[in-house]
């Protein structure tokens, strides 16, 4: 990993965007890192740190009503909305680059997010069942896809079904405006074999995901459908 030359840094001081930038760049190598400490140890010394800061640079929609912690109340099914992340499409709305709006616009219609870290609050039982299912299944399709070095693309969301013997299974159509992301693997022993995201590693997966469009659909006028992460 090489050292930032003080001439390098005498030219990021000149734009906030670049240093945000070099700053996530950094995180991403020190989670890179931990991820091969914890293939050798099964333990993370990177646990706490977040893969991705980044700056109040957007409006986010009015009629939404972020907590302090700049997420809202979880609503019915256990799905919020992150301030991190409307920020992210928003401003990628605004950009000059029509492949970047194109994302910003299929984004705009799955703002709702089921994500671990919400599973701490007082919950109801379908909305506990709801957010631990879909996060569940989003790891279990990316690890399919992907094998361990797969970072995490986000998945659909569906409801729960309940049924007769009170048993219950994720429901066959999508939740129109939510998505889940893959939460932790932990073994029996409370060994943390992979790790899922947390809301404050949104800034990082909608990089990601605006990367990834771009690269495999940017420049196509075909419909998305439900992926939010491009066609391939």
């Amino acid at each position: 990993m090489s050292s930032i030359t003080s001439t390098e840094i005498h030219n990021l001081t000149t734009s906030p965007t670049a240093i945000v930038e070099a700053i996530n760049d950094r995180l991403q190598q020190i989670h890179a890192l931990d991820d091969r400490y914890v293939e050798l140890t099964h333990n993370s010394i990177a646990a706490d740190i977040p893969y991705a800061v980044t700056a109040p640079v957007a409006t986010t929609p009015s009629d939404v009503n972020y907590g302090d912690n700049g997420v809202t109340a979880p609503r019915e099914d256990g799905a919020v909305r992150v301030r991190s992340w409307d920020e992210f499409v928003a401003l990628a709305a605004e950009s000059a680059d029509e492949p970047t709006r194109r994302w910003a616009g299929e984004r705009a219609k799955q703002p709702w997010i089921l994500i671990q870290d919400i599973l701490s609050l007082p919950l109801s039982h379908v909305q506990k069942l709801t957010i631990g299912t879909n996060c569940a299944n989003s790891r279990m399709l990316n690890a399919f896809l992907g094998g361990s070095n797969y970072k995490g693309w986000s998945w659909f969301a569906y409801p729960i079904v309940f049924k007769g013997d009170g048993t219950f299974q994720l429901g066959e159509n999508e939740i129109a405006d939510a998505f889940a992301v893959s939460d932790d693997l932990v073994t029996p022993s409370g060994t943390v074999r992979s790790k899922g995201w947390r809301i404050a590693d949104l800034p990082l997966l909608a990089k990601r995901s605006l990367d990834h469009f771009i690269l495999t659909s940017g420049a196509s006028t075909a419909p998305l459908g439900s992926n939010p992460f491009g066609h391939k």
